[in-house]
């Protein structure tokens, strides 16, 4: 008896897998339809959540937003509405948005500090920093105005 099955591959090689018992061919070869009936229920469990209609989401602004948004989420993964590998896409890019909204807090304090130190002191002074302006040097126009 061979050591290796007798079938060939779709490539035209001689398949390299171990006869069965009794056998020429491997167990894939000796019942092809269970290696398709394999491979189908595989393909099923790569499908976690169900099909629904498009949804507009409104992206959130507050990190109330982003907890409501991953609490939802959550709900999703375990009701398997929703793949549990765009949820952690989702939990990063969360992360993410909540260190944004951080700084953006703290930059607007820091302006509103200079604003408030700058009247103190008169306004011959030249400015101590240039807050106000992003990495390429323009000014950040999401900021309120304090004068």
């Amino acid at each position: 008896m061979a050591d290796t099955c007798a079938a060939k591959t779709k490539q035209g090689r001689r398949c390299q897998a171990p006869p069965l018992a009794g056998s020429r061919f491997c167990a894939f070869h000796a019942d092809p339809d269970r290696a398709a009936a394999l491979g189908r229920k595989g393909g099923l469990k790569n499908r976690h959540y169900v099909g629904i209609d498009d949804v507009n989401i409104v992206p959130p602004s507050t990190p109330e937003d982003v907890k409501a948004l991953l609490s939802q989420a959550m709900a999703d993964v375990r009701s398997r509405k929703l793949d549990p590998k765009i949820a952690s896409a989702l939990t990063y890019i969360a992360t993410v948005l909540l260190k944004a909204f951080d700084a953006t807090d703290i930059h607007r304090r820091l302006f509103r500090l200079e604003a408030e130190r700058e009247g103190r002191e008169g306004k011959d002074e030249p400015r101590a920093s240039s807050v106000t302006s992003d990495f390429n040097g323009s000014s950040d126009a999401s900021l309120p105005s304090v004068e």
